[in-house]
């Protein structure tokens, strides 16, 4: 029989995420990793360090392994945006699922640090510093890729006023840029009916700007929530409109 390791280093919302994942295997009657790797088209090894050894992996690996499993996607996935969210420094949010799951309330891990990443147009969310580039350097215009940049930089330091300016700025010209619509929000509607960018990134794109212009006017407090909030819309509406045009 497997012998599932303790998990000592992960934060609260990754032990809660694994326990459940864990639980749900025990139930299945603790499946021979192969036969998981072969209905859910992951490596044996890959399906093992997430089930024995603890180690989080991306979204889309979890997602596979639930459905190998037969267990609830929908809840396996509120689990993973509470690690998101959480990631993030998005309290209100990690609270707000937790809630949403029955989990007690009190017991969110804050972290004030996004570190994203992206691979073939798809946005990964991990803790830490400034995020590497190199997909989205080699696919977005320099002059947009320095916009985010400097977004990343200023959030890092704690200036969240600038990283909302920043990312405004960086919304409107992405928008000009590909629609040439004159109106500063008009460019991103465009893309959203060109179907260039899905209909969350529009909303969080209205909701950035409308913050951004509240803080720039002095009618909102800049807070590092809303600046971590401004940087995940930014790459991914930079990862919808120029890393899905590279597949």
């Amino acid at each position: 029989m497997t012998e599932l390791r303790p998990m000592t280093d992960q934060k609260e919302s990754e032990k809660r995420l694994l326990d459940e994942l864990r639980e749900l295997y025990v139930r299945r009657g603790r499946p021979a990793m192969r036969e998981l790797a072969d209905s859910s088209k992951r490596a044996a090894s890959t399906i093992h360090g997430v089930l024995v050894s603890g180690r989080i992996a991306k979204w889309p690996v979890v997602e596979d392994i639930v459905i190998a499993l037969e267990g609830d996607v929908d809840r396996f996935r509120r689990l993973y945006e509470v690690i998101d969210a959480e990631r993030l420094g998005l309290d209100d949010r990690a609270e707000e699922l937790g809630s949403e799951l029955g989990l007690p309330t009190g017991q969110v891990t804050r972290y004030g640090n996004t570190n994203i990443e992206v691979h073939h147009g798809s946005v990964y969310l991990q803790s830490g510093g400034v995020p590497p580039f190199d997909p989205l350097t080699a696919a977005a215009p320099p002059e947009l890729v320095s916009i985010y940049e400097a977004a990343c930089t200023a959030h890092s330091t704690g200036a969240h006023a600038a990283t909302l300016g920043l990312v405004r700025s960086l919304v409107e010209a992405v928008g000009a840029r590909e629609t040439h619509h004159p109106d500063p929000l008009g460019g991103l509607h465009a893309l959203r009916e060109r179907d260039v960018i899905p209909p969350h990134v529009l909303f969080r794109g209205e909701e950035v700007h409308r913050m951004a212009s509240e803080v720039v006017r002095g009618h909102r407090p800049p807070r590092p929530d809303d600046s971590a909030l401004a940087l995940m819309l930014a790459l991914a509406l930079l990862s919808c409109v120029y890393l899905d045009r590279t597949r």
